[in-house]
């Protein structure tokens, strides 16, 4: 995917990565076992701590049942249309290979979301009649966002944010009274709003504003900054800087700020950050290699408890590399994902399993597939329900 800044970096799994005339060396596949790592995979020096190093090939990887279906819909199923068949509830969207092979304007953007019920609805975006001046372009859009409870999807067209109402498919555009355009979106924990980022096309690689949406349509300027946030389990807004933490219980109140150790590289922004019960997770940056593990640390201390690392210096040529983190799907187990899995990882155990084969994309291709989930309904704890 093309590098647009942070947040169109995180909307698709990238596959891509420069080409330098030699094809890397084929690699075994061994297992994920957790290791006491030393100092060599990182500059500067870390603490030990367990260490999971993603294999090459996840075929032989153990199976996690979450919920999920064992394959993805692809581009040609003939699917019953989400506007006519609402689902209730979706405990996923989904946007197979996105590239700029794709049709011009809103008719190349579609989306499949998987119902509670087990099936898949298909969301045509040139159905909802949008004016073609807000299609933001190929290599952008995403597969949108499914609230955490699975009961509205949402994305964005011009300065406005699009939400959907699962049960009915009744749709609205909720204007932030901005002239940028907004970006990407991304739930609150509560499914009640979510954090719109905007910026006017000048600035392409970073955001200029943030507003908190609620699902009522109220709007107002986000207290946090233009950057986003993400949240802890009770509500609690944390952003990370080069040198704090910060945490605000209470949007109206000065935050609460926590050195954080000197060696961490934060890689991109606050809300690629996920934190659970216990432990919070961080992408952090590998400056010999150029590409991102994934941090586990004790939310209480900040300090180091287990790392997953990314087996390639760059991103996706042949084989697998870290791909997008969703969130936690219970206090133990993170849903992340490489560039053609859905994976699970339990920090505390070292503890890596294939959840669901994605596209995989051939080598060096531009393109790529996105994906959101509803955490709350996901996981092996609720799988009886």
């Amino acid at each position: 995917m093309r590098r647009r800044g942070a947040i169109v970096l995180s909307l698709l799994v990238p596959v891509l990565v420069a080409c330098d005339g030699q094809a890397p060396a084929e690699e075994t596949a061994p297992q994920p076992t957790p290791t006491a790592t030393s100092q060599s995979m990182t500059d500067p020096p870390v603490a030990p701590v367990m260490e999971t190093r993603l294999p090459a090939d996840l075929a032989d990887v153990p199976v996690a049942d979450i919920g999920l279906p064992a394959r993805m819909p692809t581009a040609s199923e003939s699917l019953p249309s989400l506007l006519d068949d609402p689902p209730g509830r979706a405990v996923m969207s989904y946007r197979p290979v996105e590239s700029f092979d794709d049709p011009q304007g809103w008719s190349g953007e579609a989306f499949y979301v998987l119902g509670t019920d087990g099936g898949w609805r298909r969301l045509a975006m040139a159905d909802l009649d949008l004016p073609e001046d807000w299609w933001p372009g190929h290599d952008m859009y995403g597969a949108g966002q499914v609230s955490p409870d699975g009961r509205w999807w949402a994305a964005y067209a011009g300065p406005n944010v699009l939400l959907m109402n699962l049960r009915t498919s009744e749709h609205r555009l909720v204007d932030l009274g901005t002239d940028r355009s907004v970006r990407f979106v991304r739930w609150l924990p509560d499914s009640r709003a979510l954090q719109a980022f905007s910026n006017r096309a000048s600035e392409a690689h970073g955001v200029s504003s943030t507003h908190l949406v609620r699902v009522s349509g109220n709007v107002r300027v986000s207290p946090y900054g233009p950057l986003a946030v993400a949240f802890e389990p009770d509500g609690t807004a944390v952003k990370f800087t080069a040198h704090h933490r910060l945490r605000w219980a209470d949007p109206a109140t000065t935050p609460t700020k926590d050195a954080v150790p000197g060696w961490w590289h934060l890689q991109g922004d606050s809300w690629r950050s996920h934190h659970g019960e216990r432990l919070s997770i961080l992408p952090i940056f590998r400056e010999t290699a150029e590409v991102e593990d994934l941090l586990a640390v004790d939310r209480a201390t900040l300090e180091p408890a287990a790392r997953l690392v990314n087996r390639r210096g760059g991103f996706v040529g042949p084989g697998e590399s870290m791909g997008i983190s969703y969130g936690w799907l219970d206090d133990e187990t993170l849903l992340t994902s490489t560039s053609s899995w859905l994976v699970t990882w339990a920090p505390a155990e070292g503890e890596l399993r294939r959840v669901v084969r994605m596209p995989r994309v051939p080598p060096y291709v531009w393109a790529g597939w996105s994906a959101s989930f509803a955490l709350d309904l996901l996981g092996p704890h609720r799988l009886a329900r």
